[in-house]
């Protein structure tokens, strides 16, 4: 079936009363009521649902960014070749590209300080060091006990380090070790929805002739309000950076999927879920990411496939499915978790419509891959925030950055044109309705964001 437009049945009202979408503000706290009102519109677009728990901040110019510490708070190198000599006796190495920072000018090695071998547990100190070639220092390494044979493999040992551990009486100065911060950015991207309304729709009930569908005069609210909802999600979620487009210039920020699938980190994993794929998701969080807490966005073969697995892994006796002040009536039974706490990590679960295309848009159903980019496909939003490495402000690990006339004015604006609009009026017999709004996406360690794919 096709979709309808709309219309709204007080030609002279002010715009203000064109939809809800005018009165979303943070500073106001008007999401709370917006969402109290569309529960169902809500659940749908993880925009507005973020939004709506405080994840929406002012952004003063086009281009927003925060700084984030680089890399781990502890340091650590590898070597280009292995390196190994007599018991006792000093190695030279070469640290890879890699290991460097500040464009190959800056690594973690200095005259003083010790490093663990991350496979022989080995210690060095190092004695001495040259960087003179960019992206490829070089440090002397002594074993600290005489009878060992220092060995370092290349393919597989990590130099930690372990500060300055062998501080002798009367020691000097070292190097301190600093940690670099980074400055992330991304811009704002122009969300805009259009609709018109013709005099004679606006005046009354019209009955397409083919029967079944009818214009409602009183639905700008519910036709163009979850519109312009759905714009805004797929161009915040799904939006790319273009070269190829008109509007590359001025609305060509980062979505969160591209951002994700570009910078964050991949799960991959079979379709049959097991505990190794919970395993895998807590060591690549481990490594990567910031946070205990994960949204997790599914189509529908990973919902029902995580879902299958949960119901398989505590059959016995962990779910009670009919309470036994009720075991006279009939049992109900509702496998449906909507969020699993495992090796310290826990995971709130949303089927996520927009990576349903028949649901969204009515293409066939099917369970093939090759009819859909999203099947068995999520991806993992951490929760929580992190003070900005630089002024220390907090920064949401997920946030969105919106432009406005002014801090705490709608993130959305509203305006209408045409003969029944109020403020800008034309001589055609129409009414115009417009909306438009400048949002971003903002991902703190993008690297501990992960897109999942089950194959």
């Amino acid at each position: 079936m096709a979709n309808l437009p709309g219309s709204f049945a007080q030609a002279s009202a002010s715009y203000g009363l064109l939809s809800d979408l005018n009165y979303l503000s943070t500073e106001h706290g008007t999401y709370k009521s917006f969402v109290e009102k569309y529960p169902a519109l809500a659940r749908s677009n993880y925009i507005i649902g973020a939004e709506a728990s405080g994840a929406g901040v002012f952004a003063p110019t086009r281009i927003f960014s925060h700084w984030e510490p680089k890399g781990k708070t502890l340091p650590f190198f590898t070597i280009t070749a292995n390196s190994t000599a007599a018991a006792g006796l000093p190695i030279t190495v070469t640290l890879t590209a890699a290991s460097h920072t500040n464009a190959g000018a800056k690594s973690p090695v200095a005259i003083g300080h010790v490093f663990e071998n991350s496979t022989t547990r080995q210690i060095y100190r190092v004695t001495a060091v040259n960087k003179a070639a960019a992206g490829a220092h070089t440090a002397t390494l002594q074993i600290d006990t005489a009878a060992a044979v220092p060995l370092v493999t290349a393919a597989t040992d990590s130099l930690l380090w372990r500060g300055r551990a062998l501080v002798e009486e009367a020691s000097t100065f070292a190097d301190g070790m600093n940690r670099e911060n980074v400055r992330l950015a991304n811009e704002c991207r122009t969300v805009r929805l259009d609709l018109e309304f013709t005099d004679r729709l606006l005046m009354e009930w019209i009955q397409n002739p083919a029967g079944g569908h009818y214009y409602k005069n009183d639905q700008i609210n519910n036709v163009f309000t979850p519109q312009f909802a759905a714009v805004q999600e797929m161009d915040l979620m799904f939006g790319h950076t273009a070269d190829g487009l008109g509007a590359a210039n001025n609305s060509n920020g980062r979505g969160l999927i591209q951002d994700i699938e570009t910078n964050g980190t991949t799960l991959a994993h079979s379709a049959t879920l097991a505990d190794t794929f919970w395993r895998s998701a807590k060591r690549l969080i481990e490594a990567e990411g910031y946070s205990n807490e994960y949204d997790v966005l599914q189509d529908p073969e990973f919902y029902m496939s995580v879902q299958s697995y949960l119901g398989t892994a505590f059959n016995n006796g962990a779910v009670i499915y009919c309470a036994p002040e009720k075991s006279s009536k009939p049992m109900e039974i509702a496998q449906n978790f909507k969020s699993f706490d495992v090796y310290g990590i826990k995971y709130n679960f949303q089927q996520y419509d927009y990576f349903n295309a028949a649901k969204m848009y009515g293409t066939p159903v099917s369970t093939a891959a090759t009819l859909t980019g999203y099947y068995n496909y999520g991806i993992m939003i951490p929760q929580g925030e992190v003070p900005d490495a630089k002024t220390g402000a907090p920064v949401k690990r997920f946030g969105v950055r919106y432009q406005a006339e002014s801090e705490g004015a709608p993130a959305i604006s509203m305006w209408t044109t045409g003969a029944y609009s109020p403020e800008n009026k034309t001589p055609v017999r129409e009414l115009r309705v417009h909306a438009a709004c400048d949002k971003g996406i903002e991902s703190f360690g993008i690297q501990g964001f992960l897109s999942v794919n089950l194959t």
